[in-house]
């Protein structure tokens, strides 16, 4: 997300620029103004595409099939259950691993405080304000997601990037269905 801002704030830069420009500077400085935009947009489809190849091949070797809705994938961590089986699938980063509904021992969506409230007067100021504001940024990101607690002793507790408050709502309601409503269900923490 902040390359995006990056190089969208550069764009917003060069593009009247190139405006300015005579002759053919005109399209090197319009091409030079939109570049990182789309180079960042590329990557980040590349990076998706990556990210739900290696899910797939993370499900078919844990023999789960991606149900429709049973399934989500984001910023490289995911979460899949399988009923019939009744299996959980969790992933971030490069570490994955797959789990019997009688392993999890909670599960709680939960969103980050941002601060963004620090301002800075003069050149210093408005640096160092928009180092803080950065910070507490990345520190309520970290903060917000689905946090799954596991019967594991390598791996307790697992945080999958869910940044919409409806997803983490819609994923608490279908463990709470999925392990609690069904047979041999176990009783979540919080209920």
């Amino acid at each position: 997300m902040i390359k995006f801002i990056l190089a969208l704030m550069w764009a917003l830069l060069g593009v009247p620029l190139s405006f300015i420009a005579k002759g053919s500077n005109f399209y090197l400085c319009l091409l030079v103004a939109l570049a990182p935009v789309t180079l960042t947009v590329w990557s980040k489809r590349r990076e998706d595409a990556t990210a739900n190849k290696h899910f797939d091949e993370l499900l078919r070797l844990a023999g789960m099939p991606r149900v429709q809705g049973l399934n989500h994938l984001e910023m490289g961590t995911g979460i899949a259950i399988d009923r019939a089986q009744r299996k959980i699938l969790l992933v971030v980063g490069k570490a994955a691993k797959a789990y019997s509904f009688d392993d999890i021992r909670s599960w709680e969506g939960r969103k980050g405080q941002r601060g963004g409230r620090a301002v800075g007067y003069g050149m210093q100021g408005t640096l160092a304000a928009g180092a803080s504001n950065m910070s507490d940024a990345q520190r309520a990101d970290a903060e917000t997601g689905f946090f799954v607690t596991m019967r594991d002793i390598e791996r307790a507790q697992w945080r999958i990037s869910m940044f919409i408050d409806a997803d983490r709502a819609r994923w608490t309601e279908i463990l709470q269905q999925a392990v609690n409503e069904s047979p041999a269900g176990v009783r979540h923490a919080n209920a």
